[in-house]
Parts: C-alpha cells; structure tokens; sequence
C-alpha cells in the first residue's frame, strides 16, 4: 500500500460492477435502481469495469474483452452517453458510495484512437509490428511507456475522469512504471484530492515470466514494516518468508540518519537470503551463514549504497558520510569491549553487581579513554554495559560484529577506488551463502582476514587516513 494511500481505506467494501451484465439491458441508467441493494450489502466503494469503447480488431468473441479498449476519452455507446454516464455516477454518490472506474493503460485495442493519433505510443516486435508481450491477448497492443508523450496523454485523460470520478482500478499496474502512477498521482491530486487509487497486482509467474524476458514488471509484496506507530513493538529486523522466496523488513523508523541505516543494512541481509533462497544449489539450512559471517551482508550494503545516498541528503550527503565511516570505525572498540567483557563476567560468576560495573569502566578506559562521562549517574557508576542486550540474550556473539564490520570497512575502502570491482566482490561472497566459513568468504571476495598478522592495522591506518581527509566543517 502505496505511503500515500489512506490506511481507513483498508476497511473499505469494494463492490465490482459490469456494466453490460449487471442488467438486462446493460446500460448505465439501468444500473440505477439497483444502487440502494448494492449500497445496503455496506458497500463503500462501486467499482465501475471499463466503461470504454470495446475494440473492433481482433475482436475475441461477437461482444469483445472490455480491456480492448477503443479510446480513452470516451464512454462505450452500448452502455448510454456520457450524460447517462454522468447521471450514474452522481446517484452512485446520492446512495452514499463512491465510484472509481476501471482504467487499462497497458495496452488497447489494435483498432484504438491512438493508434491513428500516435502510432509512436506504441510496443513494436523484432519485426517492427505493433504486438503485446502476452501471447494470448491477441486483441490487444502493448503501449510503450519509454515514449514521454503517452505519459502526458494518458495523465490527460486521468485528471479528465477525475473531475467525475472519485479514483481509479489501475489494471496490469505492475506492467505501467511505478513512476508514471507516482506522476499521475500527483496531478490527479491537483484535481481530486483524496483520489483512490486501486492497483492490480498479477501473479509471481507472469512478473517472473516478463522479467526473464528483460521486460519491466513492478511488484509490492508489502514486505516492508518500517514506519513507527502507536503500539508498534520496537526493534528491527529481516526474516525470510521461505514459502514466497521473499525476505521481511521490519523497523522502526524515527526520521534520523538512523532510518537510513537501517534499512541499507536490513536490505543486506534481505539480498542475501533472496540470492539464496533461489539458488538450487543451496541447502534451506545454509542459506544463511554462521553468526560469525551473517552480518557481513548487512554491514557491507550500508557503505555499498553510497551512490544512492545523496537522494536521501542532499546537501549533507558528506557529512553522513563521515558520520557513518566514523561509528563503524569507532564501533570495533565498543565491540571488543563488550566480547572481553563477558569473557571477565563468565570467569567470574561470583564478582558482586558493584565489582561488574567497575570491571567496565576499566574496558572503558582501555578501549573508549577518549569518553569523559563527567560522572553521569548511570554511565559514571559503570553500568552502560546493562543497555547491550546482547549480553543477556545472545552471550558471546557480539564480537561477530566486529568480525563483520572488519569486512564491511574493506568493502568501503574497495568501493572508494573503483565501486564496479567492490560490488562484484561482494557479490561472489552473497553467492556462497552459508557454504563457506568466515575466513573462506573474505577469500572469496579477496579480503584480508583480520586473523592475519597486522591485516587490522593496514585497516585502521586506511580508515585514519580517509576520516582525516574528509573532516566536514
């Protein structure tokens, strides 16, 4: 569901109606008297099939699909006028609905108005001959949306309707760009504000089927959870739902820097479990690495992103940046002393709360001397240990980030000189999955191992270099 679209319409009764079969005499005064049935069955919403003229070429059948359709700015003269038209729809709103109509800008038929206005607007074959990319609609030609032109004709005609009508079923949405429904969006707003917008989805097959083919084909799984709301339970993270093949987001976002965060390194760990998931070759139970290996996807994607970055900075994209290499760098020694901290508590289970927290402060001051805590009542007793859930629910495992984020900084570094080259690395380690252990997968990228003597200082001394070079004012 589009961020846009009002949530209250989820609760909504839509009511689908065709016009031609709907009565005896399939016209659009003939719908008329059955509005106060439809109505009392809590109808919110009259859904009006194509009201459009139908095709004459390749017509399938004596009466033809009304997804043929002739020409966008008319009503089908079998169904009545467009005052007929009209008169419907403002008693479909004396009943107390709304009425939204059905509208196929994927393709029309081959016989269309547009066909003689701008035969450009069209899908050519190989061949140079109009055709459609579904073999069986042979009543139908494909539009070609990579022709600016049609996108204004086909808004046009929106924002005509619009002024009637209160939205529109969007049929094979997902074959139309997603931009083009965003541009249309926003100047049917102009027109009706509040317009509802009813996409059709089609099946995985059909969108796998157009994709294997090159051909563009959008698909909302709604598989992202990340904006906050009342009651929400905190947190974020990426599950695999492995009967769809498809990773699950979910987060929190609380419109910081942070979001961003999240969600690249969230989609690290979507990207590679999808690449996994539809590799025959790997096992359900070794799509995802070991702990020690598991974050280097997600760590590694934060920093891959960066060409995409300044959409979401603009002018601040630099100091994000900074920001960003900063923590990560500054992350190890927060890492190891939360590891050599639960190594000291597991050595000495008897050590009294007082005795804990004053081992702390002594990491901190081996690994953080810079951190003044100016006596802060809970951080200056030696307690900022307890706010590291991994300590009590994931004992152990938090010095795997620092495994990870030790790769993650190499892919940085790589993708500084030449980010084609980082992306390929990072590509053959997604591709291992779970089938190889932490030191065979920074191999297969070419990464050092940090296990190496002085592999972690050369790191470090990138790292101090590049943050050096690129303090922001």
């Amino acid at each position: 569901m589009s961020l846009e679209t009002n949530p209250a319409l989820r609760r909504s009764v839509i009511y689908e109606l065709y016009v031609r079969s709907h009565t005896p005499q399939g016209t659009f005064r003939a719908v008329e008297p059955d509005l106060p049935r439809i109505r009392a069955l809590g109808t919110d919403i009259l859904w009006l099939m194509p009201i459009h003229p139908i095709g004459e070429a390749n017509r399938k059948g004596s009466m033809g699909c009304p997804y043929a359709n002739r020409d966008y700015r008319t009503v089908n003269p079998e169904y009545g006028t467009l005052e007929d038209f009209l008169h419907l729809v403002d008693a479909i709103h004396d009943n107390g609905m709304k009425c939204i109509i059905d509208v196929v800008y994927n393709h029309t038929s081959p016989d269309a108005t547009l066909v003689a206005l701008h035969p450009e607007y069209y899908y050519h074959k190989p061949d140079g001959s109009r055709g459609n990319k579904v073999g069986d609609w042979t009543d139908v030609v494909d539009l070609d949306y990579a022709v600016p032109g049609l996108w204004d004709y086909q808004i046009e005609s929106l924002c005509y309707w619009a002024q009637y009508v209160d939205g529109f079923r969007c049929d094979v949405a997902s074959t139309v760009p997603v931009a083009f429904w965003r541009k249309a969006r926003q100047a049917v707003e102009r027109v009706r504000p509040g317009a509802i917008w009813l996409g059709e989805s089609v099946h995985l097959d059909h969108i796998l089927a157009f994709r294997r083919q090159g051909l563009y084909a959008a698909t909302d799984n709604e598989l992202f959870d990340v904006e906050s709301r009342p009651g929400k339970m905190s947190g974020g993270y990426m599950t695999s739902l492995p009967s769809y093949k498809a990773p699950f987001i979910f987060a929190n976002w609380n419109n910081t820097s942070g979001d961003v965060d999240v969600l690249t390194h969230e989609c690290g760990h979507a990207f590679e479990g999808y690449v996994a998931e539809r590799d025959p070759k790997v096992p359900a139970d070794l799509e995802c690495p070991g702990m020690e290996s598991a974050e280097i996807h997600s760590m590694a994607m934060e920093f891959l992103t960066a060409p995409w970055h300044h959409l979401l900075f603009g002018k601040d994209t630099e100091k994000y940046a900074l920001l960003h290499a900063e923590d990560s760098f500054v992350f190890l020694a927060y890492g190891c002393a939360v590891d050599e901290f639960q190594h000291i508590m597991y050595q000495n289970p008897d050590l009294t709360p007082d005795q804990r927290n004053a081992e702390w402060l002594k990491l901190e001051k081996k690994y953080r001397p810079w951190i003044d805590f100016d006596n802060l009542p809970f951080y200056g007793r030696g307690a900022g240990w307890q706010r590291q859930l991994h300590i009590y629910e994931c004992p152990f495992y938090y010095i795997d980030y620092c495994l990870s984020t030790m790769a993650a900084l190499q892919f940085f570094l790589l993708s500084l000189d030449d980010h084609k080259d980082a992306w390929e690395r990072y590509l053959k380690l997604v591709r291992r999955a779970g089938l190889a252990s932490y030191t065979e997968l920074l191999q297969t990228a070419g990464l050092k191992v940090p296990f190496a003597e002085g592999s972690v200082k050369g790191i470090a001394q990138q790292m101090t270099r590049w943050l050096e070079e690129h303090q922001v004012g």
